[in-house]
């Protein structure tokens, strides 16, 4: 009896190995796949994040990138101390371009541009399109004085390119060094405006930002009646901004020493924060949609403020940031350009009183 069952047993071992063969064959062909597709994977992450991080009509980095980047030099350049620069050209008369020959040939122009840069710049700096006709050079371990020389060699490059139908393209070129401690918001208006200096002085320039002359252009801040909102607490409290902020403006020019400086800021700051409760009550009255947001703005706005007052006690400060942050920030960011937005609630809801 034990002889006949031997053999029942052998095959029931055979195929029980055999079984196991299959499975591990199977499981190696599992693994094989997986590792396949993992590459796959891998390879389309990447041509994701690339598509992300691209303009898709250039080929060079997007503005996100840019901003991510430029985030990670200022905290580079905060650590180590090295200089980091920042170029900005915008490409002149380029709506007459698409006006004339259509955006088909702008959009040649734009690229072929952008190929010139990417031949002349170094592997360590970051190029991106900002938008529009308007791109931006990040130079790490490059000072203001430097930059300038690399931003003429690439004006003078790219005036020389002739492109098909429409000729010779120029651009204007704007300088400006990282300040420590400065926020990215800042440091690219500085650059901006520089680039707007060689745009008003006949373009195809390259200018770098200057203190002193900034100081000298800044002029007094009229209250103009079309700002009016016709709320009697929101506007007062812009009228009162204003002379306030040109308090401010007087002692830096008037190159007053830093207390008194402080002194009217501090003024400035009380009312900000003043104004700022006043016209939020308001705003949380009329059910306006975006008062939250509205909120968070102010908030923002008073924590910058703070940190300029933090900064101007050490005295780190930089009196031309100071002007910056009051016209650019304070006038044309907070009261042109986010408050207006309220001013058509108001009307309807009939709180101007």
């Amino acid at each position: 009896m034990t002889s006949g069952m031997e053999p029942n047993y052998e095959r029931m071992l055979l195929e029980e190995i055999e079984a196991k063969n299959q499975l591990i064959e199977q499981l190696r062909a599992s693994e094989a796949g997986l590792l396949e597709l993992s590459k796959e994977l891998k390879l389309k992450n990447e041509a994701l994040e690339k598509v992300a991080i691209t303009d898709q009509l250039t080929g060079v980095y997007n503005r996100f990138y840019f901003e991510k980047r430029a985030q990670e030099e200022i905290e580079r350049a905060r650590r180590y101390g090295s200089p980091v620069s920042l170029v900005i050209y915008d490409l002149d008369f380029f709506k007459k371009i698409n006006d004339q020959w259509g955006h088909g040939f702008g959009d040649e122009v734009l690229k072929r541009m952008a190929s010139e840069v990417m031949k002349s710049i170094r592997a360590t700096d970051l190029f991106a399109r900002w938008g529009g006709e308007e791109f931006v050079v990040l130079m790490p371990g490059t000072d203001q004085r430097h930059a300038v020389m690399a931003a003429e060699k690439l004006r003078q490059r790219l005036g020389r390119v002739l492109h098909p139908t429409i000729g010779r393209v120029t651009a204007s070129f704007g300088v400006a060094e990282h300040r420590y401690g400065e926020q990215l918001e800042n440091w690219f208006t500085r650059a901006d405006r520089a680039m707007y200096r060689s745009k008003s002085q006949g373009r195809n320039l390259v200018s770098e930002w200057q203190d002193q002359e900034f100081l000298t252009e800044a002029t007094e801040l009229a209250w103009n009646p079309e700002w009016s909102c016709g709320n009697a607490v929101i506007d007062g409290g812009h009228i009162q901004l204003l002379t306030l902020a040109n308090s401010v403006m007087a002692v830096i020019q008037r190159d007053e020493d830093l207390t008194q400086i402080s002194e009217v800021f501090d003024q400035l700051l009380s009312h900000v924060e003043k104004h700022f409760d006043e016209e939020e009550e308001v705003l949380r009255a009329i059910g306006y949609p975006s008062a939250a947001f509205h909120e968070r703005f102010h908030q923002h706005l008073v924590m910058k403020g703070l940190q300029m007052k933090k900064r101007l006690s050490e005295g780190h400060v930089v009196k031309a940031d100071m002007i910056l942050f009051l016209v650019d920030e304070i006038i044309v960011g907070h009261l042109l350009t986010e408050d207006v937005k309220f001013f058509p609630w108001l009307q309807r809801s009939g709180a101007e009183g």
